[in-house]
């Protein structure tokens, strides 16, 4: 699903920039305008190596509780099952993104 560019970024195959910002009401209230990501580095535990992805929404309009984001393709389970948007609280949609990149350091899988 990620594209590595081979410097140390990283980016969605195409569905990033197609997602767009709905309110609670599921109107879309803004799409993304830009997209990009970088490769992990090792102090982000068993993330390393992986595409951290995002998508930068302009014009984000406040007084929401939460807002949902949804992209141009549709996504489902292995069991055929449809994925919907994905809730976001508005405080991380205006996170920078090395401050969202802080909440994954040192991530370790669960164990089995």
């Amino acid at each position: 699903m990620f594209v590595d560019n081979g410097d140390g970024s990283c980016q969605a195959e195409g569905v990033a920039a197609r997602e767009k910002l709905l309110g609670e009401d599921k109107r879309v209230l803004a799409t993304g305008s830009s997209q990009g990501g970088e490769i992990l580095s090792s102090e982000y535990g068993d993330l390393a190596g992986h595409c951290f992805a995002y998508t930068e929404f302009t014009g984000v309009p406040a007084g929401e509780d939460a807002y949902f984001v949804v992209s141009g393709e549709r996504l489902y389970t292995a069991d055929g099952e449809e994925l919907g948007p994905v809730e976001t609280a508005e405080a991380s949609l205006r996170e920078s993104m090395s401050e969202a990149k802080k909440h994954w350091e040192n991530f370790q899988e669960p164990a089995d």
